[in-house]
This record gives structure tokens, C-alpha cells and sequence, in this order.
């Protein structure tokens, strides 16, 4: 099986010839405490809305990711996911020169060779758990007019010093440089948006967040992404937008961010405790070596000489685990894959499949 993006449920299930519901997916880094039951409700409630097309101006969605995100109306837009969100701003910066520490998310790259950008790679040391080097990457901002950053990053799991990543961007805007920081994953941090630069938004006119509901309210299938950045590159995107990218259901989450702060505080603590309890049991296993992780999801490294992932991905995926196998990212080659952090008792069955795979060669 191919793995372009984790999640391919149905990949893996025509693949397999295993129903879906019998395949439990590690591959997908959601929240895992699944969707909250008050969302549901909304959805629920709201079904009725889907008669009707959305606002085509989003507004009561916008005034609500605005409350949420804690900036002005004018410097938010809602997207189709985190997808649209990506494509949608490169579209407007055109960058030509695009510094951007791998492995990271592939889309970045599509996004800025899209519209004829270069990306610049900066190759992460495994040494250093892919840790970003700030004082490395600042040197190179004569070189580029933008920066791509993941905070936390997909996939080595790693969170970005909050203070070295604020100069780093005081340090770009004084050459003209724009960076971009993709907080899908924020709220999924021990300090949850305590983490995020939303807050320093208005300090800087060269930064750009992109951010997601889709992980934290586990909701990939309902697509609901924004940016954050000043209004008059909002202006921009909004005249490049699609009419309706974002459909009613997405529209009806808006209505849970005004009530969810005690679900995202229950999240923090499931989150904490169960990643540092499955990156403790998988170091336990000799043939594995896990990257101590910031959010719900952890890079391991396969240290068998005997074994690469796909073996290893091919072997878990028959037995109904799905695992990413991440060899695919630049930066890494066949001895990475990727295991989201889910609950206890799923987290266990991973480690019994593991041991089982590796053990019974």
C-alpha cells in the first residue's frame, strides 16, 4: 500500500479487503478523546440548516474563530480545511525563496511550487530529536523572502521555543522576510494555545498562522481550517476564495467554540498523560527508538537492521493496525514511522501488535 497522508481509511480497507470498522488507525493524528458529545449535538440540532446554502460571507463563523483565536474580525478567513488555508495564502504571498526546516508537512511544498516558489530546505538533525536551530536558520534570511515553520511539527512531533521563535520573526521582519506558522496541532500542546503567537499578531506584519479545528474537535471529514494574519492580506484571499468553500456543517462548528474551553482543558490532560506513557513503554522495545514528543503524535525510529517501516507498516496494517509509515517525508528515509497517541486501551493493542510483529520474525 502507498501512503501519501495518513488516515486513508479507505486506501487500507480496499487494500486489505478488512472493513474499515475493523481497522483501528494510528496513522490519523486526531484528538483522542474523538468528537466532543456537546458538537455532535450541534450538528444534530443544526441538520436542518443543510437546506440552505451558507452565508457566502461567513460572517457569525468569522466573529466566532475571531473570539476564539482572540484577534480582529478583519484579520481571520475560514477555509476548507487547513488545505485551502495553505494553498490560499501562497497564492497571495507569492513567495519566490521559501526557507523551510524538513521533515515537515508536504503540502507546504506543493503550495509554494504552485505558484512558482523555491523551497529551501533546511535538513533537521536526528541527533538533536529535529529540534528547529534558530540561530542556524537566522543567517539564512538574507537568502529567502519567507519561512514555513509547523509548530508543532508534523511529523517529528517537537514544539518550537516560544521566545527563540518570537526573535526569530523580529529578526525576519527586519530583513522583509514573511514566516508562516502552521498551528494545526496547537491546542493539542501541555499548554494548548498558550503556546500559539496568535497573541503577537499585531507586533508583527510578517506573520501569517495557519490553524485548524479539524484535530482538536476530531472532525477530518468536516473540513474547517482559518488564517490569521493582517487584513489586508485577508482582503486578498478573500477575493481569491472560492464561493462556499466551506460547507454548512463546517459553518455549524463555529457554534461550539464559545463552550469548549472545558474540553479542551480534558484534552490537554489525556493528551500529557497517555504521550508519555507510550513514548516510555514503546522506548522499552529494543528494535524502536521514539523521539520524545510535544503533541498527540510520535516519531519512531526503527533501529533493526533487519526491518524496514514498509515491511513493518504492511505487517501491522494485515493484522488491523495502522501505522504512518514515514518514509515519504523529505528528511527521513525507511527506518521512521509515525503512531498517533490515542487512548489507553488502544494504545496497548498498538504495543501487543508491535511486540508481536517485531518479536515473531
Amino acid at each position: 500500500m502507498s501512503q501519501q497522508h495518513g488516515g486513508n481509511l479507505y486506501n487500507a480497507s480496499q487494500a486489505l479487503q478488512i472493513p474499515m470498522a475493523a481497522l483501528l488507525d494510528f496513522s490519523a493524528n486526531l484528538n483522542p478523546l474523538g468528537m466532543p458529545d456537546a458538537l455532535q449535538d450541534i450538528y444534530k440540532n443544526g441538520i436542518h440548516t443543510l437546506l440552505h446554502y451558507p452565508d457566502p460571507d461567513y460572517t457569525v463563523l468569522r466573529a466566532q474563530l475571531s473570539q476564539y483565536a482572540g484577534v480582529p474580525v478583519p484579520c481571520v478567513l475560514e477555509g476548507n480545511g487547513a488545505t485551502e488555508s495553505i494553498f490560499l495564502l501562497f497564492e497571495v504571498l507569492k513567495p519566490k525563496r521559501v526557507l523551510m526546516p524538513v521533515p515537515t508537512f508536504s503540502e507546504y511544498g506543493q503550495a509554494i511550487e504552485r505558484v512558482g516558489g523555491v523551497v529551501v530546505p533546511f535538513v533537521l538533525c536526528e541527533e538533536d530529536s529535529f529540534q528547529v536551530p534558530f540561530e542556524q536558520l537566522k543567517p539564512l534570511l538574507h537568502t529567502v523572502d519567507c519561512v514555513m515553520l509547523c509548530n508543532p511539527n508534523n511529523p517529528t512531533s517537537q514544539l518550537l521555543d516560544k521566545q527563540a521563535l518570537l526573535s526569530f520573526i523580529a529578526d525576519a521582519k527586519a530583513l522583509g522576510v514573511r514566516v508562516v506558522v502552521d498551528e494545526a496541532f496547537i491546542e493539542l500542546t501541555e499548554q494548548g494555545v498558550g503556546n500559539s503567537t496568535a497573541p503577537y499578531l499585531s507586533q508583527h506584519d510578517n506573520l501569517y498562522i495557519i490553524r485548524a479545528l479539524t484535530k482538536i474537535f476530531a472532525i477530518p471529514g468536516v473540513r474547517l481550517g482559518y488564517v490569521l494574519a493582517k487584513a489586508d492580506i485577508i482582503e486578498k484571499m478573500k477575493a481569491r476564495k472560492m464561493c462556499w468553500s466551506v460547507n454548512g456543517l463546517a459553518v455549524l462548528t463555529g457554534n461550539y467554540l464559545s463552550q469548549c474551553q472545558a474540553f479542551l482543558a480534558q484534552t490537554r490532560a489525556c493528551v500529557t498523560t497517555e504521550k508519555n506513557w507510550l513514548f516510555e513503554q514503546i522506548g522499552q522495545i529494543a528494535a524502536l527508538k521514539p523521539i520524545t514528543p510535544a503533541t498527540n503524535f510520535i516519531l519512531v525510529k526503527v533501529i533493526n537492521d533487519n526491518l524496514n517501516v514498509q515491511q513493518l507498516h504492511t505487517t501491522m496494517a494485515r493484522q488491523g493496525i495502522l501505522i504512518r509509515n514515514a518514509s515519504n517525508f523529505d528528511g527521513l528515509n525507511e527506518q521512521f514511522f509515525r503512531v498517533a497517541v490515542r487512548q489507553r486501551h488502544e494504545n496497548l493493542t498498538l504495543l501487543q501488535t508491535l511486540k508481536r510483529v517485531l518479536f515473531s520474525r
